[in-house]
């Protein structure tokens, strides 16, 4: 079981620096973290940065042939976890492009499910970021 906490923002929101926290764990064990300066000013904002965390860990995952293995996607996030379950529409917004990116990367993975937590629960892939 593969299981990855990811966590984005942007201070100040919208258009300040945006940056991600990304940690990847198999079977209970650290096997990546990520953490990057997005960029700064105009289309920076904290869906985008929380979307680009969760591309960044799908594409890690991808590039190092593991979609074969059941993953949990972990947020804090309600819009990325309620719209890449199905729950929500994707609707408007700086963050659109990168959701719908993000979807298409998700349809590589045969057992992906996304759970929102709290921020409590999210400190390192937050401290990452």
């Amino acid at each position: 079981m593969i299981k990855i906490n990811f966590d984005g923002g942007c201070q100040p929101n919208p258009g300040g620096t945006a940056s991600i926290g990304v940690v990847i764990e198999k079977d209970g064990v650290l096997i990546k973290k990520i953490s990057a300066v997005l960029g700064e000013g105009e289309g920076m904002s904290n869906n985008v940065a929380e979307y680009v965390a969760a591309k960044k860990a799908l594409e890690f995952l991808i590039e190092n042939n593991l979609n074969d293995e059941p993953i949990a996607m972990c947020g804090d996030s309600q819009l990325v976890i309620q719209q890449m379950k199905g729950a929500w529409e994707i609707k408007k917004g700086m963050y659109v492009e990168i959701a719908h990116r993000t979807k298409a990367l998700s349809g590589h993975f045969k057992q992906l499910s996304w759970s929102w937590i709290p921020s409590e629960q999210n400190v390192l892939a937050d401290i990452l970021s």
